[in-house]
């Protein structure tokens, strides 16, 4: 199931709305099934520096997030889930070839990179459907008859 936790400050206090409710980091996990729930990622870019070998360096970071529903958590409210690059470019493309994202089921999924590190997927969800067998086409023959 979705997994969170707390979003902190530099100071490592815990970060809250002015309402005083806490805020949530949530991350999918692989067997979450979630329904977008508008046809559109959030991405928020900013820059930061960094030291690497002694030098400053400036890179430009790029959070993505996405409004969802998943089934069986959060009494089936929507939240706001933080996506991994892979994941939002994954949804990304779907949205480029015109798919309606919030029309479609996705579900999370755990996969193995070429380095043998585990990763979390996401992707439409597809039902199964069984081939049809000898005795289908038979039958639909008989029919037409």
């Amino acid at each position: 199931m979705v997994s969170g936790k707390e979003l902190k400050n530099k100071e490592g206090e815990v970060l809250k709305t002015k309402e005083g409710v806490t805020l949530i980091d949530y991350r999918l996990e692989a067997g979450d099934e979630f329904i977008p729930q508008f046809n559109s990622i959030i991405s928020r870019s900013s820059k930061r520096e960094f030291e690497e070998n002694g030098k400053k360096v400036t890179k430009t970071i790029t959070n993505h997030s996405l409004n969802i529903i998943v089934k069986g958590f959060n009494n089936n409210e929507s939240f706001f889930v933080t996506l991994t690059p892979t994941q939002a470019k994954s949804i990304q493309k779907k949205i480029d070839d015109k798919v309606l994202i919030n029309q479609e089921l996705f579900n999370a999924y755990e996969y193995e990179d070429n380095d043998g590190n585990l990763w979390v997927g996401v992707g439409i969800k597809k039902e199964f459907i069984k081939p049809k067998t000898f005795e289908d086409f038979e039958k639909e023959k008989l029919e037409e008859e």
